[in-house]
């Protein structure tokens, strides 16, 4: 009498096989392969750049304006990101704190931001004054840090996905 255990194991080898490769694929096709958060840097760098293009393009800026706008543009370029290994490696030296060191080394990482913000804030109003009435109307209407609505169709997708009724 023939036994069928090996065929189910090679069956279950076999779809483990290919269940692998599929999921290799899938990886490929979504970006995985530029790391953890594939290419969602370049997509949000594009992102800015066409509403930077966009702000720009309606407020209409006169030829004299232009070394303003350069200047604003360049202050609200985020910050570079350190490398992975200089994380890894601050993650490892954050390890061998004290609880009032990371104190500390929060302390002067807040003092870094705000230091940034105040920066963009005084690029922004530099900017602003430079701007004509309409154009600061125009300004006023356009530009936030995320005047696209981002958050709110968040909240509608999150709250379909709990069954409950979109708030708009």
């Amino acid at each position: 009498m023939k036994t069928t255990r090996p065929t189910w194991l090679q069956a279950g080898l076999l779809s483990g096989v290919l269940l692998l490769s599929a999921a290799g694929a899938w990886a490929d096709d979504h970006g995985r392969e530029k790391g953890v958060h594939g290419d969602w840097a370049e997509r949000h760098e594009q992102r800015m750049q066409e509403r930077t293009d966009a702000l720009r393009d309606a407020l209409q800026l006169q030829a004299t304006q232009q070394g303003a706008w350069d200047a604003f543009k360049a202050a609200m370029k985020p910050p570079t990101k350190p490398e992975t290994k200089d994380r890894q490696a601050h993650r490892e030296a954050f390890k061998d704190m004290n609880t009032l060191q990371r104190l500390d080394w929060m302390k002067t990482m807040k003092a870094k931001r705000d230091s940034q913000m105040d920066q963009r804030d005084q690029a922004i109003r530099s900017f602003y004054q430079q701007l004509d009435t309409s154009q600061q109307k125009t300004f006023d209407a356009q530009f936030w840090m995320r005047g696209d609505g981002h958050h709110d169709r968040g909240r509608e997708e999150r709250s379909h996905e709990h069954g409950e009724k979109p708030t708009r």
